[in-house]
């Protein structure tokens, strides 16, 4: 019984999230958190919400007077065609901008310490892919008039998505390079910041991991601008995976446990089902019972 209310009200609250959410973007507010290049008009002091502007700007927030025009920056040089993503992060964090993430790291003495995110090609990326900076709001894939002040014209973020494609579709059948492969692209990543770290080739054949691109000697870890031949990582990762050694019945041992997680899956959801049923049938009672009960009040009226 409380599980079948449980589920009803789970249920219940999430369509009244997704109606807020929706009815937030019809008017042309910001969903989630306020992209870099705005600012909220608002600010909590004291658990208090205060307005920081003499009068609220439409939809709550207004350009960040130094991020402001750096993002119009990025989107007018991209638009050239002739820098790249890593090139724009490089020089946002250059200028000492940071993204509105935070990040955990040891410093030399060990000590955990919190500080913004560094920019990357993925952040940059996802800035440029942000119809928020002409003025619209993106909601379920349909685009929506927003209530802010655009940083771009239309005109420019068309032209930024136009490079962007191309510089996606780059064909790759006509590189003098054969393929690279790297058996930790993707997952490694450094041990005192926890920052990605990239795969390079050198002209002279000679593979590395190191810093993201973008972010390269900035920052605060105590190995910047480090790296580390693929070979030694990828032969230190080999070990361990050539260490793991499986049971002789781990064949049966795995299709016990697929066939023990199916039936507790099939079980759970029999009884959410069962539970289901109880509650209409509950409900259709309790309709029935108004039902006669009103009945009854209007005979006795004009009894």
């Amino acid at each position: 019984m409380l599980g079948a209310f449980a589920e009803y009200y789970s249920g219940a609250l999430s369509t009244h999230v997704k109606k807020g959410i929706g009815e937030r973007a019809r008017q042309g507010l910001h969903l989630g958190a306020i992209p870099f290049g705005y600012e909220s008009c608002w600010k909590t002091v004291k658990g208090e919400k205060q307005l920081s502007c003499k009068a609220e700007h439409p939809g709550g927030v207004h350009i960040h007077s130094a991020e402001g025009p750096a993002v119009k920056s990025l989107f007018q040089r991209y638009a050239t065609g002739s820098v790249t993503l890593s090139q724009l992060a490089f020089r946002l964090n250059r200028q000492g901008y940071r993204t509105r993430n935070t990040h955990k790291f040891f410093n030399g003495s060990g000590k955990q310490l919190a500080e913004p995110r560094l920019f990357t090609t993925a952040s940059i990326r996802g800035i440029l892919h942000n119809p928020f900076y002409m003025g619209k709001v993106r909601h379920r894939g349909e685009l929506l008039p927003g209530a802010q002040e655009a940083i771009v014209s239309e005109e420019l973020f068309s032209l930024v998505q136009t490079t962007l494609k191309t510089n996606s579709g780059r064909s790759m059948t006509l590189s003098p390079h054969p393929a690279r492969e790297y058996l930790l692209k993707g997952l490694i990543r450094c041990a005192y910041c926890g920052m990605p770290m990239w795969a390079q080739t050198y002209v002279n054949g000679r593979r590395l991991y190191r810093e993201h691109r973008g972010s390269r000697g900035i920052g605060r870890c105590i190995n910047n601008s480090g790296s580390i031949t693929c070979d030694i990582a990828d032969e230190q990762v080999g070990r361990i995976v050539g260490a793991i050694v499986l049971p002789d019945a781990w064949l049966d041992i795995v299709l016990a446990w697929l066939t023990m997680k199916t039936i507790t899956n099939l079980t759970a959801y029999l009884q959410r089902y069962s539970l289901l049923l109880l509650h209409r049938r509950i409900c259709r009672l309790e309709l029935t019972r108004l039902n006669l009960f009103r009945a009854a009040r209007f005979q006795i009226y004009y009894a």
